[in-house]
């Protein structure tokens, strides 16, 4: 038989739980090297739509437009998506002018899909996205 007297024993020493797996681990960034530049991007301010408006045309026709402006000045080749209730604006799409203008005329449809809430809404070069421009819509 072996003698137990050469055996380490335990002490009081409070044994420490693991860390919380759902705190991700510290992450040291290394030092930035001397003589070394640092590069900071500033973005323009996102675009903004304003003036969206609806109007009836004839027959089914209606006429929607706005304006899209980046720091107050009009954004041209601004991408304008449609959208919100009406059936019709789902996908559809236009492209400001050289004043950051938008006019497009829409065939709605009259048996009531397309009454509701239309929206526009602005992409820049950034896939920064403006406000979400609001006009109801009544066929």
């Amino acid at each position: 038989m072996e003698s137990l007297n050469e055996r380490f024993m335990p002490d009081a020493t409070p044994i420490t739980p693991p860390s919380d797996p759902t705190t991700p681990p510290a992450v040291t960034t290394p030092a930035t090297p001397t003589g070394s530049t640092t590069v900071t991007t500033t973005l323009p301010p996102p675009p903004v739509v304003s003036n969206f408006l609806i109007a009836a045309v004839a027959g089914g026709l209606y006429e929607m437009t706005g304006d899209v402006t980046v720091n107050g000045v009009g954004a041209a080749d601004m991408y304008v998506a449609f959208g919100g209730g009406p059936e019709t604006l789902q996908g559809m799409s236009t492209m400001t002018d050289a004043n950051g203008h938008f006019d497009v005329i829409v065939d709605f449809n009259e048996d009531g899909s397309d009454n509701g809430m239309a929206t526009a809404q602005a992409t820049d070069d950034y896939y920064q996205t403006s406000n979400l421009a609001m006009d109801y819509i009544t066929i």
